[in-house]
């Protein structure tokens, strides 16, 4: 054991026990110790914690406890819960977190309290956080909490025992004295089972100087040594146990346990009262912050604030509440935006109602996108209007950026390579109508830009350009002259041309297909 002054112990007690108290807010916590079964025929003279039971004023009560499978369950007032993978349930002032498997859950209390519960095969660690405001008004095994180690031992009757006691007169004098009576307990029990079932006052644990450790096992010794290092309650849980596994769970749990000491440091988030009349709320946790979305039902108007956050353990506000919606009604407001569409939820004009907007695409909303009907009389903000969106400008052979700021968006431009441009390279979008002040500008092609790629490629521009001219020059004469000579043969001998033609005429049947062709070539 550790107690929250810092102060390390072995109390090998047999029955249900009460852990710690807090008397400003009525928190107990108990936990129930059992013996390990036998090893190697051998009785263990250890106790281990099998099941832990809590409540606090006002809260549900939780138990978590080993169910022989290797696993943890959580009961909230008698009744099983089940608990998907890493789920956070709340229930009345107090909420459970299920982290990652059936094995490790922790209960967070509205008070601030937090207990970590962690299952192993055969037996159960636990670790407790809680506000430093409650220093002071602690008792219980984990002992009285003042930051002063000389007096750690706060038994029911208000008198200390001497912190300096021997493991002996720690189990007697101060861990049995804090064994709990049937009408005390927060555990359920199964058919045939009660608080008499768990309850051994006279079982004999082993009593070891945890200053002067000795092992008759020289073999178990050198293991435990080896695995627990200057852990002195691995050191005992090995001793008496025989299992260097134990020993192992221990200084693992003395180990997370500090380095949970070393970041609650900084103040934790108190988790604001989990009952909320005539309404509901969203929850979101991180890291160091809680945040509250708040909303009432119909016919309920909601008081304060719908968001409230937590950062640090600094809350932002307090938690709102649901008014019933007097008569009083709001100025009747238009339901209908120019460029948007609008929908009301709840009875308009009353208190509570609202009317939400939405702009078409295209266009921008200015204002909130949604008025609420106060209880005064009076709407939450004015109704927005829907603002034509700057479009996008865009140039060939070029590439455009914008900046914008509350009232204008300004693009630039850019030519690629090559090309220049030809217009301002910047122009100018007013956001209060949509519209640009000027057209874009656009990039042409550079001077010189096609000699300089094709001479870029090995061509020479000017050669190319001679031949290609003096190429159609020579074609151009040569068509000139096949139109000449054609006509002038066509007009030499026209009345040869009509005899031949009647002849050809006259002969067409005479020839054959091969003979025309030859004819037609001939003529030609």
């Amino acid at each position: 054991m550790v107690t929250l002054d810092g102060v390390e112990y072995t109390f090998n007690g047999y029955g249900e026990y009460t852990l710690l108290k807090v008397y400003t807010i009525g928190f107990h916590l108990q936990g129930r110790m059992e013996p390990l079964p036998a090893r190697d025929g051998r009785q263990i003279k250890a106790t281990v914690y099998t099941a832990f039971a809590m409540k606090e004023n006002g809260s549900d009560t939780i138990e978590i406890r080993l169910n022989g499978r290797g696993f943890l369950d959580v009961v909230v007032n008698g009744q099983l819960e089940n608990f998907d993978d890493e789920q956070t349930v709340d229930f009345k002032n107090v909420m459970i977190i299920k982290e990652g498997n059936n094995t490790k859950y922790s209960a967070i209390f509205h008070s601030g309290v937090a207990v970590i519960a962690e299952g192993f095969t055969t037996l159960m660690q636990f670790t407790v956080m809680m506000p430093k405001h409650f220093k002071r008004y602690t008792s219980g095994l984990l002992g009285y909490w003042d930051d002063n180690k000389n007096q750690e031992f706060l038994l029911p009757n208000g008198s200390f025992l001497n912190t300096s006691s021997n493991s002996k007169s720690l189990h007697y004098d101060f861990g049995l004295k804090w064994a709990t009576q049937a009408h005390e307990s927060l555990f359920t029990y199964g058919q045939g089972k009660s608080h008499q079932t768990y309850s051994n006052p006279n079982f004999l644990p082993v009593f070891v100087d945890m200053n002067n450790m000795v092992f008759e096992d020289k073999v178990l010794e050198r293991k435990a040594r080896s695995a627990c290092g200057n852990s002195v309650q691995c050191l005992f849980d090995v001793q008496a146990t025989g299992d260097t596994n134990i020993g192992l769970v221990t200084k693992n749990s003395i180990q997370q346990l500090q380095e949970i000491i070393n970041i609650t440091e900084t103040k934790g988030c108190i988790p604001l009262d989990a009952n909320f009349a005539n309404g509901f709320y969203e929850r979101n946790d991180s890291e160091g912050s809680i945040t509250y979305w708040y909303r009432c039902q119909p016919e309920f108007i909601l008081n304060g604030s719908s968001i409230v956050s937590c950062f640090q353990g600094e809350w932002n506000g307090t938690a709102p509440s649901c008014l019933p919606i007097e008569a009083k009604e709001c100025p009747s407001v238009e339901t209908k935006i120019q460029n948007g569409e609008a929908r009301s939820r709840g009875r308009l004009p009353t208190a509570g109602s609202e009317v939400l907007f939405e702009c078409l695409e295209g266009y921008d909303l200015v204002g909130a996108d949604s008025i609420v009907c106060r209880e005064d009389g009076t709407w939450s903000s004015a109704t927005p209007y829907c603002r034509k969106r700057c479009s996008k400008v865009t140039i060939l052979n070029g590439n455009t950026t914008y900046n914008e700021t509350e009232h204008h968006v300004t693009a630039h431009f850019t030519c690629i390579k090559g090309y220049k441009m030809v217009g301002a390279d910047q122009i100018l979008c007013i956001k209060s109508n949509g519209t640009w002040t000027d057209a874009p500008p656009s990039c042409q092609l550079a001077s010189g830009a096609v000699e300089h790629l094709l001479d870029s490629k090995g061509y020479k521009t000017k050669a190319i350009a001679i031949g290609v001219t003096l190429s159609l020059m020579i074609i151009l004469a040569l068509c000139i002259l096949v139109v000449y000579l054609f006509i002038k043969r066509k007009s030499s001998n026209p009345k040869k041309q009509a005899e031949e033609s009647f002849r050809m005429e006259n002969e067409e049947t005479l020839l054959t297909k091969d003979e025309r062709k030859k004819v037609e070539v001939v003529y030609l």
